[in-house]
């Protein structure tokens, strides 16, 4: 195969014997490939061909991937690439480059994975085979959402999904399909998700794809089912059974009777618990421990709605077994959340308590290595940013340098033409050429505003980054601070309350904007927790005017949060009087939204000096991301926001008062 790869000028061609190969390479031993590998080296060095020396890393990489090697296999993929790129064989460089990525993912570090997901997406064009462009768009696709990271992952989707539509790739178009209206459904995007379900059934049933057609009803019936669509998701549900029974499919039926149970929950109780079993029982049969685990936690969950303690607590005790057995980490936050519920509802407040630190360590650990990837994502996006741009700016002087070429020659032809017709002929060249610059100028300037967005948009999702884990950090030192020094069962409601709120904290980051509703409910378990860490010190009011629109608007995430939290820790924590806090928001006559956060604390001034007494180095982000937050927001989406503060006498303590013209969520999906 390698011969006819050196061979081969046809891209299509050369990209199917890659796949080939690699596919080859699964048979062979470590050994058998080392001697592979030499012997390609050898002959490249005898027949001066480097290419083969390419192909001998290349072998060597899949025989350590397959023998789960990862390190061994990331060190040769990578070599080949950079061999081949020297070579500017782009195709074998993206293979390379993208191989070395899916090892760095499988051993969870993400965001060295974009950096190569980038660089075989930046070679891609360049291998003359739209098939690996939609390689490289669905990779980076799948990484996004592993970093939860919907917008983007939809993005990259659907452009995978337009060059399978060109390609006439329609078996990988309809799985590619699926994959987005699963992103849409973590984004609860239920609308756009239902258009593309039953895109994804026609276009299944155009080319028979039976597999594929039951994916596309299964997704359907999900999405009916979040939308209260009871009777239609039964439909679909139904109709993804037969056809899986048809094609004698057992592998994904435990999921699918997953699914029919849950919707069975709302149209037929009684038969729900037999749906739960059977999905168990298959799924156990097709070996499928984490889809077991899934619908055996699932089950305890329905036990634990009808009341049926001791049913829920022995199948948490079989999911407990399973995590154990197998690892199977990504359940477990959902069955301590269970355990913690079902603990507490039989008064075992102790034992509640211990569930609910073991929760609290492993979020912690979750959280860490989210922001390290998080971390990792930002730089690597940025690297990539500056490619692109720069790619960018070459394609625009290439197209200048063309448009000066074919001029040349134009002036060449006209002077052979009589000196009757030069002037008239001059004249149209010179004004076509007047048109052809004024239309590249307007290209220019769009591409240089469209560029200026991006960087704003980067900008924005740094800085919401860096504002998520500042809170988090903070709170659970809160939470640190009130185990160890108060008793166990205010211990327990302050637990809850920060459940409850982590639980909040983690919704709302996924979006750059959340509705009023949802920032104040965070606002509120907040000055909850610290009245509750505090004994009492202060007292605290939300607020609101009566508009029953109110809900309809959009605010960024954490935008009011480092305000409240400063008037209790640099406001409340050092007032000897009992303190108030209050929330207020106005919406204005002309359509803005003021909002107020007002404490009778001890004042920016006397905080200021306490705070340099006790540490003068330290410096705090927390308002210093907020305002370069409100400086871009004003930037994108033209809010006019404002920030002024106001130091209050007699009695002391501190106003903020933000003020903007506020985002309805009509404006926001119309921007996105």
């Amino acid at each position: 195969m390698v011969q006819e790869y050196l061979q081969e000028d046809v891209a299509q061609k050369k990209y199917d014997l890659i796949q080939s190969l690699m596919e080859a390479d699964a048979l062979l031993s470590l050994n058998e490939a080392k001697q592979l590998s030499f012997s390609l080296k050898t002959a490249a060095e005898e027949q001066n061909q480097p290419l083969l020396n390419v192909f001998g890393d290349l072998i060597l990489a899949d025989v350590f991937f397959y023998k789960n090697q990862l390190d061994s296999a990331i060190y040769y993929y990578v070599n080949q690439a950079l061999s081949a790129e020297i070579e500017s064989e782009a195709m074998l460089a993206g293979f390379g480059y993208g191989n070395a990525a899916y090892c760095l993912e499988a051993k969870g570090q993400l965001g060295e994975a974009l950096l190569y997901r980038n660089k075989a997406k930046s070679l891609a064009p360049l291998s003359g085979d739209d098939r690996v462009i939609a390689d490289a768009y669905f990779n980076i696709g799948n990484l996004y959402s592993k970093f939860n990271e919907i917008d983007s992952s939809s993005l990259y989707l659907k452009k995978t999904i337009e060059l399978d539509r060109k390609v006439n790739n329609m078996q990988g178009m309809v799985h590619n399909i699926t994959f987005l209206i699963n992103q849409y459904i973590k984004g609860d995007n239920f609308e756009e998700a239902k258009l593309l379900c039953e895109e994804c059934v026609r276009e299944s049933e155009n080319i028979a794809y039976k597999r594929g057609l039951a994916t596309c009803y299964h997704l359907f019936s999900i999405v009916n089912q979040k939308t209260n669509k009871f009777e239609e998701s039964l439909s679909n549900i139904n109709k993804a059974i037969k056809i899986d029974q048809e094609r004698n499919d057992a592998t994904r039926m435990g999921q699918l009777l997953m699914t029919k149970a849950e919707i069975y929950e709302s149209l037929n109780p009684q038969e729900a618990v037999e749906l739960y079993k059977q999905s168990i029982y298959s799924n156990k049969s097709n070996d499928n421990i984490k889809g077991q685990c899934a619908a055996i936690l699932d089950l305890a969950n329905y036990y634990y709605k009808l009341n049926d303690f001791e049913n829920c607590e022995i199948k948490l005790e079989e999911v407990a077994q399973l995590i154990k057995d197998f690892d199977i980490q990504n359940i477990e936050v959902d069955y301590l959340d269970l355990k913690y519920e079902l603990l507490k509802k039989q008064g075992q407040l102790s034992s509640a308590n211990n569930i609910l630190e073991r929760k609290n360590r492993l979020m912690q650990s979750k959280m860490e290595d989210l922001i390290t990837n998080q971390t990792s994502q930002l730089s690597s996006g940025f690297d990539l940013y500056k490619v692109e741009k720069e790619l960018d700016r070459l394609a625009l002087e290439h197209e200048i340098s063309q448009l000066r070429d074919q001029r040349k020659k134009n002036i060449y032809i006209l002077l052979g033409l009589s000196f009757l017709f030069t002037t008239l002929i001059a004249y149209f060249a010179f004004q076509n050429q007047k048109n052809k610059n004024a239309v590249l100028r307007k290209n220019t300037e769009e591409e240089k505003l469209k560029l200026n967005y991006l960087v704003l948009e980067k900008e924005m999702d740094a800085l919401r980054s860096q504002m998520n884990p500042h809170f988090l950090f903070n709170s659970l030192n809160s939470i640190n601070d009130y185990i160890m020094h108060s008793n166990p069962k205010l211990a327990s409601n302050y637990l809850a309350k920060f459940s409850k709120l982590m639980r909040t904290i983690l919704n709302n980051s996924k979006n750059k904007f959340v509705s009023l509703d949802d920032e104040l409910k965070a606002i509120s378990l907040y000055l909850e927790m610290e009245k509750l860490r505090f004994k009492d010190k202060f007292d605290f009011e939300i607020s609101l005017p009566d508009e029953d629109h109110l809900g309809q608007f959009l605010i960024p995430s954490m935008l009011i949060q480092p305000y409240v939290e400063n008037a209790v820790k640099h406001g409340m924590m050092h007032s000897e009087t009992k303190g108030f806090i209050l929330v207020k928001l106005v919406l204005l006559d002309n359509g803005r939204l003021e909002i107020t956060v007002k404490d009778n604390g001890i004042g920016r001034a006397n905080a200021a000096l306490l705070k340099q007494a006790k540490d003068p180095k330290r410096k705090s982000l927390g308002h210093e991301i907020t305002n370069s937050r409100i400086e871009l927001l004003n930037q994108i989406y033209n809010v006019d926001a404002k920030l002024n503060y106001r130091d209050l006498e007699n009695p002391t303590g501190t106003e903020v008062i933000i003020s903007l013209t506020p985002i309805s969520k009509h404006q926001q999906n119309a921007k996105s």
